[in-house]
């Protein structure tokens, strides 16, 4: 059992995944290529994503999910592989450990806040990526705001805004590895800002830890 989880039950992990969100989902358009039958790859993530956003039991957001989660994954979790960890960890069965705080979890889903995760001491802080690489190879930031390249990072105290649907993790994996859905915190949706607390750690620096922010209103 790790230690920080005296600090967070594993029902908050599940939680924040299959929580009401806390803004809006679905400022960005990321892609549009068709499946067969017509239907587009960013037309089912905003089906999934609205299912998620739904204050159902985490059993019934499963049942309705699954079919169109194995569509998401098999067509498109290429091009979104963001949107793919978080739609897999939402229809995962649940553990042992998971189904006994059920109840709680239940509860927890029907507080907006609870979207964003607690990170390993229990604070509304999370890490995030500051970059991913697209479909085609490239390289493009996921947060619209101070400039990010492989050059340029955005200072301590930056104010963020998510262009994707995008994982928020319980911290970095370590460098040449990529973290899985046990590292899974919650989510933030797109169009959702954030506040830069703490820069990457040494071989991470393309990682951030921030937290959720109101946005900045523009003129």
């Amino acid at each position: 059992m790790f230690a920080w989880e005296k600090h967070i039950k594993i029902w908050q992990l599940v939680g924040a995944v299959l929580a009401v969100p806390a803004g809006i989902a679905g400022t960005y358009s990321v892609y549009h290529n068709y499946m067969s039958g017509g239907v587009s790859c960013s037309e089912l993530r905003g089906s999934i994503i609205a299912v998620l956003d739904k204050n159902l039991a985490a059993d019934v957001k499963r049942t309705l999910l699954r079919g169109d989660v194995e569509k998401f994954e098999k067509n498109c979790g290429n091009e979104d592989p963001d949107a793919r960890v978080i739609f897999h960890a939402a229809v995962a069965p649940p553990t042992q450990a998971q189904a006994a705080q059920a109840q709680p979890a239940q509860n927890a889903s029907a507080q907006p806040g609870a979207i964003f995760g607690l990170s390993k001491t229990g604070e509304r802080r999370g890490w995030v990526n500051l970059l991913r690489h697209s479909a085609d190879g490239t390289t493009e930031p996921s947060f619209e705001g101070p400039p990010i390249t492989l050059k340029s990072l955005p200072p301590m105290g930056s104010i963020l805004t998510a262009r994707f649907l995008l994982p928020v993790w319980l911290s970095p994996p370590p460098p040449g590895q990529v973290n899985n859905a046990s590292a899974l915190q919650g989510r933030l949706a797109a169009g959702g800002c954030v506040k830069v607390l703490t820069q990457g750690p040494p071989g991470r620096p393309f990682w951030a830890e921030v937290a959720p922010e109101a946005c900045q209103k523009t003129e």
